[in-house]
């Protein structure tokens, strides 16, 4: 009989402790690790868990978080002390065995992720503990540093006066396009633009350009340094311009961060990663690298609010149709969503659980999967419009056009669409690529992945059955979020086999009354 061991980290007050749990009594040997470790026999069910690209059916849009529970029994009261302990953002890992005669070290991983909370519906009896996957991890402001607010004089400090106290500090990852300056030393005329270092930043005061002086090292440098008006003089390594006179009316920059290959979307999502404090251990390297060779094209991100991780991430991967999930082990990977490629496996009929294995969905996205006649991709934001109050005299009419557009657009079409699909529509998608040409190859792009018949289906495999179980566990295990299988029955057209991308996954691990083990996928192609 199949046997789930839960490990699951927690604080008691005392310190951290790995808490262990199985769903029948189990102990380690002194030469694995944990050694001589027992596993107390709670686990009721190990429950469901689900995760998606994005939202269950989509193919586009913010990254949703996985969701799942484990039930523990708790009718001896064994497990209250738990209420007092802090499970919240802490890891958990699901590792299954055949039966119990069965060593740990053949235990296979089937999820890392983290915990939210303890909660239940029947207190008496069992305690459930509510897990997602590793996005939850991203789910907070990526930017925790604030302005002190103790710049009150001139000096060789940018904290901002009075006003600016506790305000959040701007970061920039990429190439960004007239952004606001924050005064962080009104007494110097000190400009902060983003919290990190850049590679370029050129002023403007009211539209137009002002020449720059000289770049130095530290802030001391550039509070000392003699700037003349009308020109002013930065200090990359802080983000940060100083200007040679008053200004004349708003000040704004365009910015650039990072070097060259690394404006990328993947690159810049691997640097918030690397900035929310993750590690490369964390995320799937060759993965990125992948990425950057479907879409290299440079994008830009400006932040000056609480913006989650997760979102900040979600925006820019958007703007090549990426995504970012972790695998079953909990490390993060990127793609995109394109056509079906190389299938990883085939499903059959033989495969597919029950006459209701497979089911025909609409789609999540706009347009809930018709096929569209025209794509739209919005790029080169503006991130302080100005009208022209705010612009100076010398401002050409084409600068002034641009400068109170927030974007510009590229189209592409498909206009006999609709000759067939009345209701075939067009889809906006807003990016944070730089460049038109980018824009174009994106329009173009996704006219011809949504201008055609897409299907979305969800097919049910089993995941453990007592006759099929060990290789049907191992197929269903093996596919991953984002990979390529073939359908293949004699409905629907897939006759000869339809490829498709998993979109979604829901894995049904059972429970000691009723052990049948499910995989969900959802798959688009």
């Amino acid at each position: 009989m199949t046997v789930y061991l839960i490990e699951l980290e927690a604080h008691t007050g005392a310190g951290v402790e790995t808490l262990h749990l199985a769903s029948e009594g189990y102990a380690t040997l002194p030469t694995d690790s944990p050694a001589n470790t027992w596993y107390e026999p709670r686990v009721i069910s190990p429950g469901s868990f689900q995760r998606n690209l994005f939202r269950p059916g989509a193919t586009s849009g913010d990254a949703e978080i996985g969701y799942g529970e484990i039930v523990l029994a708790n009718v001896d009261g064994g497990l209250d002390a738990w209420l007092d302990y802090g499970f919240d953002g802490r890891p958990v890992t699901i590792k299954v065995l055949p039966d119990a005669d069965t060593a740990y070290a053949q235990a296979r991983t089937v999820f890392r992720g983290s915990v939210e909370m303890l909660d239940s519906t029947r207190a008496w009896e069992e305690l459930r503990v509510r897990i997602f996957d590793r996005r939850l991890d991203l789910d907070k402001p990526l930017q925790v540093n604030r302005y002190a607010g103790t710049t009150t004089s001139a000096g060789p400090t940018a904290e901002g006066n009075a006003d600016l106290k506790d305000q959040t500090k701007p970061i920039i990852f990429g190439a960004v396009f007239n952004v606001p300056g924050i005064i962080a030393n009104p007494y110097d005329l000190i400009y902060q633009w983003s919290d990190s270092a850049v590679q370029s930043i050129t002023v403007y005061d009211a539209g137009v350009q002002l020449k720059l002086a000289a770049n130095y090292s530290t802030i001391t440098q550039l509070r000392n340094a003699s700037i003349r008006p009308g020109q002013y003089a930065t200090c990359l390594a802080q983000g940060m311009a100083r200007l040679g006179g008053a200004p004349y009316k708003q000040i704004t920059a365009d910015v650039v961060e990072g070097g060259a290959g690394q404006r990328t979307a993947a690159q810049i999502a691997r640097r918030v990663l690397l900035r929310a404090g993750m590690t490369t251990s964390d995320f799937n390297t060759a993965t990125f690298t992948a990425l950057d060779g479907l879409n290299n094209a440079e994008c830009g991100i400006y932040i000056d609010t609480d913006m989650h991780t997760k979102d900040a991430i979600s925006q820019v991967l958007a703007s090549v149709g990426g995504w970012l999930a972790p695998d079953h082990l909990g490390v993060f990977q990127v793609g995109r969503v394109s056509g079906p490629g190389v299938p990883k496996d085939t499903f059959t009929e033989d495969d597919i659980l029950g006459s209701g294995g497979i089911e025909l969905l609409a789609a999540s996205d706009d347009g809930r999967g018709i096929p569209i006649y025209r794509a739209t991709v919005r790029y080169g934001r503006i991130w302080h419009l100005m009208q022209d109050g705010e612009l100076g005299g010398c401002v050409s009419n084409d600068r002034r056009a641009y400068l109170s557009t927030e974007y510009r657009e590229a189209k592409a079409d498909n206009l006999p669409a609709q000759t067939k699909h009345k209701l075939s529509p067009e889809i906006t998608v807003d990016t944070l690529l730089a460049t038109q040409s980018a824009a174009e190859a994106e329009a173009s792009r996704l006219l011809g992945l949504r201008g055609l018949r897409r299907d979305t289906i969800v097919i049910t495999l089993p995941f453990g059955d007592s006759e099929r179980g060990d290789e049907a566990y191992t197929r269903a295990t093996a596919i991953n979020l984002g990979d390529t299988i073939t359908v293949q029955v004699p409905r629907f057209g897939y006759g000869s086999g339809r490829p498709f991308v998993v979109i979604g996954r829901e894995d049904s691990y059972g429970t000691a009354d009723d052990p049948a083990q499910t995989v969900k996928l959802t798959c688009w192609g």
